[in-house]
């Protein structure tokens, strides 16, 4: 099922949609396609992308979710139009999430958002229940981060270490998405799960724990994937 096709009627308020490239464009068009939205100089679409989404912007979408749509100012009784806010994130943190439980579970009528993650794995459980979860084709490719956990997996420790130093490098110089570390943490629970959750318990922990702390606004990628290096080894 394509992107089109899951959104079609937009039978849910709240959208959370899984894609490893931009699909803001696509949103936008199917919007002016589908429901005649117009996309230039509307007040009552919101399209914006963070590298990390916080607190305080959270806050701003909550702000933004409670004022009745401009459109529905030409209604008489007012409670015309509707309010689109498509949202991209590479990051999203643990306080942020939690203040837009609330408004993911019973949004406004007028109110539709699409918030577009590059993995499950950056949000909490909580709020991905509130979230009629899209996967668009592009995630449903083979993976090559999934391929990394292999490898990772059969090279010494020291090999670990350069592997998930060299990774911290990139993320810090910009040449990769902290998204991708979380990802990584994810692919590679999945698979000690798989393998055995008595046998991997402590290094299980370590990934949880380095999971929650990578979704802050600015944590220590090194430290944290080093820590979950050394935690597997005993």
């Amino acid at each position: 099922m394509n992107l089109s096709q899951s959104l079609e009627n937009l039978s849910h308020h709240a959208y959370g949609i899984v894609s490893s490239t931009s699909v803001r464009l696509d949103i936008i068009s199917f919007l002016q396609r589908e429901h005649s939205i117009v996309a230039r100089g509307n007040p009552d679409l919101f399209v914006q992308k963070y590298e990390v989404l916080t607190i305080d912007d959270a806050r701003g979408l909550k702000t933004a979710h409670s004022t009745r749509p401009f459109s529905s100012r030409d209604d008489k009784d007012g409670k015309g139009g509707r309010k689109f806010f498509i949202i991209e994130v590479d990051s999203i943190t643990h306080e942020a999430q939690n203040a837009l439980l609330k408004i993911f579970e019973e949004p406004n009528e007028y109110a539709h958002f699409f918030l577009i993650i590059p993995s499950e794995e950056l949000l909490l459980p909580t709020l991905r229940s509130r979230l009629f979860m899209v996967r668009t084709r592009a995630t449903l490719v083979p993976n090559t981060r999934s391929l990394l956990v292999q490898d990772f997996l059969a090279s010494s420790p020291a090999e670990r270490i350069a592997f998930v130093d060299k990774l911290a490098a990139d993320i810090s110089d910009g040449k990769k998405s902290k998204s991708v570390a979380i990802e990584f943490c994810g692919n590679l629970s999945r698979y000690l799960r798989k393998d055995g959750i008595d046998k991997n318990l402590k290094g299980l922990v370590a990934i949880s724990q380095a999971e929650s702390f990578l979704r802050d606004r600015a944590p220590s990628v090194k430290q944290l994937l080093e820590y979950v290096v050394l935690r597997m080894q005993r």
